[in-house]
């Protein structure tokens, strides 16, 4: 069986060469798992921008469709007073 020096802080520590292979093939399967993530979270980041800014929109063009029904009540309001009979007295 073959062996290797692996060095932690200033012990040295002997690994037979399968339980190496088995920690870079863990290693390689993290880091393709790590990518995988960051892709996702890249992805994510860029979905929550986009969804702040349309709701941003939204609430923009709600605000203005209330401030142009709130007028448009006022204007019938005042055109229905041109029409109203003087109350008798």
């Amino acid at each position: 069986m073959k062996c290797n020096l692996a060095y932690k802080g200033n012990t040295v520590y002997f690994e037979s060469m399968e339980k190496s292979e088995i920690t870079r093939e863990d290693y390689e399967k993290l880091k393709l798992e790590i990518s995988r993530i960051e892709a996702e979270r890249a992805r994510l980041q860029t979905e929550k921008e986009i969804l702040l800014y349309n709701i941003s929109v939204l609430f923009r063009t709600a605000r203005e469709e209330i401030k142009r029904k709130d007028s448009t009540i006022t204007s019938l309001r005042k055109s229905l007073e041109k029409y109203e009979r003087p109350s008798c007295q």
